[in-house]
């Protein structure tokens, strides 16, 4: 694998005369990227690779005639894979704004601004001939994906400074109109069943698929916000924003979201020790939105597929005949998701402002979640997407700062730690459900909201359990499931913690950042199945029985010995165990990053402002209780809502990152 990225990033302001300023910023980002197959995939690097004996010569993957050469027929040889079968990405991405402002005056001021943010992305998979990737049966195939974002913005704001005949109150005003529209087009091209090795060309293949998809976004917005500044001390500030979107259903139309926050700044109304720099309380509540996915307000059509979950199955067209279903139900009900917030804060600094210590308590809920709740098939249709659950989190965030030297010290030394607790809870859910799937796993766990429960609990198969929670042993030496699925924890930590060092001496700075995670369940599939095949570590202990811990039906402690091939494959392995079995309670500290910097000095060069090169290292250490590659994972990916599954992942990566920024 691989990944290369180069940045262009150039910004600057011109001032016309004493009324008018102009600027704007541009950046360009090339980035490519080569990508080995995730991890549930008969292509997967880890499922081929975790199951090949330590005696077959992985590295000999290709027969002289090209074929795949592996241990397993039905998994493609991680070698194969990596080198014949590339998928490939290559992105171009520009961003940029440009702004106008005017000011006649101290009480307005008034900033037209227009910008964009547009992206290509060319994707390229190959499955050569004879990898069983994709269901072939080793008929090769081609794909090509051109995906290509535009997203514009353009806001209007007048502000200024109210004047007002006094000098203990201060008002500001902002008012304005958001304008923002994106477009997105997806086509898709792929070709199977390739005639000649090594060309990936659609010519080459006998079987042709395309498709397209299209997507275009509008929003309005129109707001405006008022702060108050009594005497340096007391703070108030209110704000208003009325939205228009395309995605809202038409019995909403427009959603309002208001807020307001107040600061009293203590140490400016108090006389305080000498040791106390600043002292400050704030309140703030907020209102946000999320708006739907777009096309979810009417019906749609597509091509039906049909199958036993046992063959490819039957799909459109078939036989030269075209067809197609309502799949989905429209919904004109629909309206944002909204985030109502109240936070509760507190700033302070003493001694000469190095010790710092914020702590702030949050309550946030969210009402109107947006999810697809399931229909009866007598219905015609499957699932309607609407605003479905209303999720409640509060907790409380801590950060301390301190600077080991006095600032006049050559040498410097910042220690930063945080720390945060969240508690979530699902408090309702539409159509009296008292749960519902967000999104599919394995038939032995899945990733759900139960109402009660913290969102996006794994449910899955569990154990038979006495009222001290000690498992009941069946007369065959095994633990009994249960009839009905669990909660089998939440992939959320309880906590989690940061620790930052920076030093810093005349023009170089070294910074790091240790993260701290406790708690959270990770499914760990993969050991569950190397249990299962007798390949995992632990199952090389395999020339004894095993008794299991837990009490008979009678109450009585268990003494039924099991043979290793049944402990291992029908308790600890997921030959019919139970998928607790399988779940961590996490744990890891983490080295996130290293920085170090060097700022050049530029004082000989009257064009440059300043210049800076610096190297970063990420995730380059990791210590933790988990069995798998890393318990920061997800089988599904980024754009998937499961966290902590784990199936014969890839492992998390390390990178290296040099940059280079001269200001002008």
């Amino acid at each position: 694998t691989e990944l290369k990225r180069n940045t262009l990033r150039i910004n600057g302001d011109l001032k016309l005369n004493d009324q008018w300023k102009t600027g704007g910023s541009l950046q360009y980002t090339h980035t490519t990227n080569t990508l080995a197959q995730n991890g549930s995939n008969l292509s997967g690097v880890m499922l081929s690779l975790m199951r090949s004996v330590g005696n077959f010569a992985l590295r000999n993957y290709i027969t002289p005639e090209g074929d795949n050469k592996t241990y397993f027929a039905i998994y493609d040889n991680p070698y194969f894979t990596v080198n014949e079968n590339p998928a490939t990405s290559d992105v171009n991405r520009v961003m940029g704004n440009m702004f106008l402002t005017w000011t006649p005056a101290q009480w307005f001021n008034f900033t037209v601004k227009a910008g964009l943010d547009t992206y290509s992305d060319y994707r390229k998979q190959v499955f050569a001939v004879s990898s069983n990737g994709d269901n072939l049966g080793g008929i090769g195939e081609v794909a090509f994906n051109n995906i290509t974002n535009k997203a514009f913005y353009s806001d209007f704001i007048a502000s200024g400074l109210i004047p007002l005949k006094n000098d203990w109150l201060k008002i500001n005003y902002t008012a304005g109109l958001n304008l923002r529209s994106a477009q997105l087009t997806d086509v898709f091209s792929r070709g199977k069943n390739l005639a000649v090795r090594g060309v990936y060309n659609l010519s080459n293949a006998t079987e042709l698929y395309a498709s397209n998809y299209e997507e275009d976004i509008m929003s309005r917005a129109l707001f405006g916000q008022l702060e108050f500044d009594v005497k340096n001390q007391l703070f108030i500030t209110g704000s208003v924003r009325k939205e228009w979107s395309s995605t809202y259903g038409t019995a909403a139309n427009s959603a309002i979201f208001p807020s307001a926050s107040a600061s009293w700044v203590l140490s400016n109304t108090f006389e305080l020790p000498k040791w106390t720099n600043f002292l400050k309380l704030t309140y703030g509540y907020g209102e946000v939105g999320i708006a739907p996915a777009p096309y979810r307000t009417v019906s749609t059509y597509s091509q039906p597929f049909m199958t036993d979950g046992f063959t490819d199955g039957l799909s459109f067209p078939y036989d030269g005949v075209n067809g197609m279903t309502v799949s989905s139900l429209g919904n004109q009900n629909l309206k944002p998701e909204r985030v109502v917030g109240h936070e509760i804060g507190l700033g302070t600094k003493f001694l000469d402002s190095r010790l710092s210590l914020d702590v702030n308590l949050y309550q946030k809920t969210s009402k109107d979640l947006l999810i697809n709740l399931p229909l009866p098939g007598s219905s015609g249709y499957t699932q309607i997407y609407q605003n479905a659950a209303t999720v409640e989190n509060k907790g409380i965030e801590v950060e301390l700062g301190y600077d080991i030297f006095n600032r006049t010290n050559a040498f410097q030394w910042n220690v930063n730690l945080n720390w945060a607790l969240n508690q979530n809870e699902v408090t309702e859910i539409a159509n009296s459900l008292s749960e519902i799937q967000i999104e599919p796993a394995f038939n032995s766990i899945g990733y759900y909201a139960v109402k009660g429960q913290p969102l996006g609990s794994f449910f899955g198969t569990k154990w038979v359990r006495d009222a001290n929670g000690q498992k009941i042993i069946g007369t065959n030496g095994l633990p009994t499931l249960a009839g009905e699925n669990g909660n089998l924890g939440n992939s959320a930590p309880k906590w989690t913690s940061g620790l930052r060092n920076t030093f810093s001496y005349k023009r170089v700075t070294l910074s790091a950042l240790l993260d701290v995670r406790y708690g959270g369940a990770v499914y760990n599939g993969t050991l569950a199945r190397l249990h299962n095949f007798g390949i995992s570590e632990e199952s090389a202990d395999r020339e004894r029985t095993y008794v299991i811990d837990g009490v008979k039906a009678d109450g009585s402690k268990n003494d039924i010995a099991i043979p290793a091939r049944t402990y291992y494959r029908n308790y600890l392995g997921d030959a019919g165990g139970a998928a607790e079995e399988a779940v961590t309670i996490v744990k890891w500290v983490r080295l996130r990053d290293v920085n170090l910097s060097y700022d050049f000095n530029v004082k000989q060069f009257k064009s440059i402002n300043s210049a800076q090169i610096s190297f970063t290292g990420r995730n380059l250490f990791l210590d933790t209780n988990y069995k798998g590659v890393d318990p920061e994972t997800s089988l599904t990916g980024a754009g998937s809502s499961i966290n902590g599954l784990d199936y014969f992942n890839n492992p998390g990566s390390k990178s290296y990152i040099m940059t280079l920024k001269i200001g002008f």
